[in-house]
C-alpha cells in the first residue's frame, strides 16, 4: 500500500525537487520507505506502507533489463499465482512483491496487462523504450488516481495535494463539479473540485505519449448472464466465493485485522476470516453515545462468538469538530458524507494494533442492501428511458432538492454554473447498464457512482491518512460477478434486502444479526448541532469571509439553522456539505 505520484513532459527533464516534493506530499500514505524513478522527460515518486515481501519489496520496481518502472499504490491479491505463471514462461523475477509481476505482465501484454490482476491497485507504468507512460485503475476505484494535463506535460497522485505541489497546476475550484457535489455529497468522476484536475475512472487505463493521453475501459460488470432459481446452490457458490475472497486479503507480512460494524457484511468476512485460517483475530468497532446510533453490543456479540481480541472507541461531538479540517486536508476536494467521522477514528484505533484491516465494503451495492432500492424503484417499468430513471432516482441519492439548491444560491453564482446537469452521471450509467431489472440497474449504478465516489474515497482516505491499509473481499471482482449473475429476488424479495447472502452466513452469526434492519454507519449529527454543536455550524458558514464569498445566501442559511435547531427541519447533512465546502476553501483555495 503506498501513494505514487508523478510528471512527464515532452518538453525536456522533470524537476528532481518538484517530484520530492509530490512524493513528500504522501507521506501519510507511505510511512515506512520513499522511491523516485528520473529520467529524462518523467519523474515517478512512491511512498510505501510495507506490507508484502518487506525486505526486498520498495519501489520503484523493474523488469529484467530496466525498460519498465512500475509504482503501486494497492495490493494485487493474486500475486503468487502469477509470479509462478511469469517464472515458468522464462521471466526473471528479484523480489518477491506483488508489484514486480505488473512490469513483467506488461512486457508479454501490453495495455491488457490488467485483465489479469485481482486486486486493488492504481499503478503507473513507464515503458522508456515506446516512452509512454501507463495509468491504471482498478476495476471498482479502491484506490484514487487524480491526474492533469496542461501544454503536453501530464501530472498524477494518489490525492490532489501530490499534483498541487507544483505551483504550475492551478488550484481555481470546478463550479459546476463543486454543484454536483452539493447534491451528492461527493464529486462524481471524472471530475474533481479543482478545474485542473481530473479522476481516472475506475475499471479504465489511460495511455500518455507525446503529450496526448487517451482513455479507455477494460472492464464493466455484466448482470446479462443471471441464473435460474437454485437458492442452495446459489448460497454455497457465495459462500465458496467470500472464503476465497477473503483468503487471498489474508496474504500479509504484517499483522491483520477487522473493521466490524455487527451488521451483516463486515460480521460475514470476521466469519469468513476465522473459518479461513486467520489464527488469532483482532477486530476493531466504534460505538456512540446516542444509543439510537451504537451498534457496538452486536459487534460485542460477533467478538465474543469468534474469540477476537476486540477493541472500541466512542465517538462524540468534539470529533467533529475536530475532525473537520484534517478530513478536508486529507481527501484534498469536498467530501462530505459525515460518516467520514467516525471512519476517520476507526482507521486511527485499528492503526494502533494492526497494518492490514479486511471490512464489509460492498456488501450492500451486490445485495440490495440500502432502504432506495425498496421506495419507489418497484413502481420504474424495466423500459424506462435514462432520463426518466434518473429523475425517479435521483431525490433517493440528492442532498439538495432543486428548490432547496436555487433558493440558496446567489443569483450571480446561479447564473454563472449554466446548466444544471446534476442527474448526467447517473443517465450515463443507466445508458449502458445491461441489468435485466429495475433493482439491478440500481445496483449497477451505485457500483459505478455512490461505491466509487462516496464509500471507497471515504475508507481509503481515512485509513491512509493513518498509514493503515483496508482490504474488502466484497469488492473482489470475482464475488462481484458471482453476485451479479444471481437473479433479482436472490437480492431483493418481498421486502426483504440481500436475501440470498443473509441465508448464507446465517449460521455463521449470532442470532438475530441477519434479522436487523439496515442501520448503516449512521452519525447523530442532527443531535450535535442541536445540542453541544449548536454554535458550530454558524460559526463556519456565517464567518464574513464565507459571507464575502458570494456562494451562498446568508439569510437562507440562517433560515436553514433556525429550522433545524427548533427542530422543524433536519438541515444537518445540508448543513455539514456547506461547512465542508468553505473548509476546503480555506484549505485550498
Amino acid at each position: 500500500m503506498c501513494g505514487i505520484a508523478g510528471q512527464v513532459s515532452p518538453h525536456g527533464p522533470v524537476d528532481p525537487g518538484l517530484i520530492a516534493r509530490m512524493g513528500e506530499a504522501l507521506r501519510h500514505r507511505g510511512p515506512d520507505s520513499s522511491g523516485s524513478f528520473l529520467s529524462e522527460g518523467v519523474g515517478l515518486a512512491v511512498r510505501r506502507l510495507r506490507v508484502i515481501d518487506l525486505e526486498t519489496g520498495d519501489q520503484p520496481v523493474f523488469n529484467e533489463d530496466r525498460s519498465v518502472a512500475v509504482v503501486l499504490n494497492g495490493e494485487i491479491y493474486n500475486y503468487r499465482e502469477l509470479r509462478e505463471e511469469l517464472l515458468a514462461r522464462g521471466h526473471e523475477l528479484s523480489t518477491e512483491t506483488d508489484t514486480e509481476v505488473v512490469a513483467h505482465l506488461y512486457e508479454e501484454q501490453g495495455l491488457g496487462c490488467v485483465n489479469g490482476l485481482r486486486g486493488m491497485f492504481a499503478f503507473a507504468l513507464w515503458d522508456s523504450t515506446r516512452r509512454r507512460l501507463v495509468l491504471a485503475r482498478d476495476r471498482v476505484g479502491k484506490k484514487p488516481l487524480f491526474y492533469a494535463e496542461r501544454g503536453g506535460r501530464l501530472w498524477f497522485g494518489s490525492e490532489p495535494s501530490a499534483i498541487l505541489a507544483d505551483p504550475d497546476v492551478p488550484r481555481d475550484p470546478d463550479w459546476p463539479a463543486i454543484d454536483r457535489y452539493l447534491r451528492y455529497a461527493y464529486v462524481p468522476h471524472p471530475a474533481s473540485g479543482f478545474a485542473a484536475l481530473r479522476k481516472l475512472p475506475p475499471a479504465h487505463v489511460g495511455e500518455w505519449r507525446e503529450g496526448r493521453l487517451r482513455i479507455s475501459r477494460y472492464w464493466r460488470l455484466s448482470f446479462t448472464d443471471a441464473r435460474g432459481s437454485d437458492p442452495a446452490g446459489d448460497r454455497e457458490r457465495i459462500r465458496a466465493a467470500l472464503l476465497e475472497a477473503t483468503r487471498l486479503r489474508l496474504r500479509s507480512d504484517v499483522p491483520v485485522g477487522a473493521l466490524l460494524s455487527g451488521g451483516v457484511d463486515s460480521s460475514a468476512v470476521v466469519a469468513a476470516m476465522s473459518r479461513s485460517g486467520a489464527g488469532e483475530l483482532r477486530t476493531f468497532s466504534i460505538g456512540f453515545d446516542s444509543l439510537a446510533y451504537d451498534e457496538t453490543p452486536h459487534a460485542r456479540a460477533v467478538a465474543e462468538m469468534y474469540g477476537t481480541e476486540h477493541h472500541e472507541r466512542t465517538v462524540g461531538p468534539a470529533d467533529a469538530a475536530d475532525l473537520l479540517p484534517r478530513i478536508v486536508r486529507h481527501h484534498g476536494e469536498p467530501f462530505a458524507d459525515e460518516s467520514s467521522i467516525p471512519t476517520f477514528r476507526l482507521a486511527e484505533l485499528a492503526r494502533e494494533h494492526v497494518t492490514v484491516a479486511l471490512n464489509g465494503d460492498g456488501g450492500d451495492e451486490s445485495f440490495a442492501g440500502y432502504p432506495r432500492y425498496r421506495l419507489g424503484m418497484g413502481r420504474l417499468p424495466r423500459w424506462a428511458p435514462a432520463r426518466l430513471a434518473a429523475r425517479r432516482y435521483g431525490p433517493h441519492v440528492a442532498r439538495l432538492t432543486d428548490g432547496e439548491r436555487d433558493g440558496l444560491y446567489q443569483p450571480a453564482f446561479r447564473a454563472a454554473l449554466g446548466p444544471d446537469r446534476w442527474r448526467e452521471p447517473l443517465e450515463g450509467l443507466l445508458r449502458h447498464s445491461s441489468a435485466p431489472s429495475v433493482v439491478e440497474r440500481m445496483l449497477d449504478v451505485d457500483m459505478g457512482s455512490y461505491l466509487p465516489g462516496d464509500l471507497l474515497p471515504k475508507m481509503d482516505i481515512a485509513t491512509m491518512a493513518h498509514s493503515l491499509e483496508a482490504r474488502s473481499p466484497f469488492l473482489d471482482h470475482v464475488f462481484l460477478e458471482a453476485a451479479a449473475a444471481l437473479p433479482a429476488h436472490a437480492k431483493l424479495a418481498a421486502g426483504r434486502s440481500k436475501v440470498l447472502l443473509k441465508d448464507a452466513v446465517a449460521d455463521w452469526l449470532p442470532a438475530g444479526i441477519t434479522e436487523r434492519g439496515k442501520q448503516g454507519f449512521s452519525v447523530p449529527l442532527a443531535e450535535w448541532f442541536r445540542g453541544p454543536l449548536r454554535q458550530f455550524p454558524e460559526d463556519v458558514l456565517l464567518d464574513p469571509a464565507a459571507v464575502q464569498r458570494g456562494i451562498f445566501r446568508p439569510a437562507r442559511i440562517r433560515r436553514m439553522l433556525a429550522e433545524h435547531r427548533l427542530g422543524a427541519a433536519d438541515h444537518a447533512a445540508s448543513l455539514w456539505s456547506l461547512m465542508v465546502l468553505e473548509t476546503w476553501q480555506r484549505e485550498f483555495a
